[in-house]
């Protein structure tokens, strides 16, 4: 087992661990300690897999929806993509750049996707006896979400 995950360690870049593998382990975390939910598993290989897979929502979401937020705010100026293959020639650092603000955008979408899980948690707090959500209602539309976003 620790062969198989010291491989899988030495296959991942470092874009992966910290867009995927770091949100992931993160936020479930901090949902473990802020909420009731806690994404859990007992085998460590099983961990990772949830983690990463949990840190690709999270990023997808950040590129679709943060990306998509950012701009319409005009908080950040985007360069055309053809500026950015041209300076990356010349300024190699640029690369780097580019790829912290993917994690920082990951970052920015971890802490929503928290904050609206501790909302959600809230209101169920709050609503209980009267909720008409069942868990299976919830989960379809999460499902739901999950498919949208990676069509998308």
């Amino acid at each position: 087992m620790d062969n198989i995950i010291k491989n899988l360690f030495e296959k991942i870049s470092s874009y992966d661990i910290f867009n995927n593998f770091f949100p992931g382990i993160v936020f479930c975390s901090i949902i473990k300690q802020i909420s009731r939910f806690s994404f859990s598993s007992e085998e460590l290989l099983e961990k990772l897999f949830l983690y990463y897979f949990i840190g690709m929502i999270i990023s997808r979401i950040g590129s679709i929806v943060i990306e998509k937020l950012l701009k319409w705010t005009n908080l950040i100026e985007f360069a055309p993509y053809n500026d950015y293959i041209e300076a990356s020639k010349e300024e190699p650092f640029i690369k780097d750049l580019s790829e912290k603000n993917n994690i920082y955008r990951t970052l920015i979408a971890m802490t929503a996707i928290i904050s609206g899980v501790k909302l959600y948690d809230l209101i169920i707090a709050l609503y209980t006896s009267n909720s008409c959500w069942s868990s299976d209602v919830l989960l379809f539309f999460i499902f739901l979400l999950i498919t949208i976003l990676f069509i998308y």
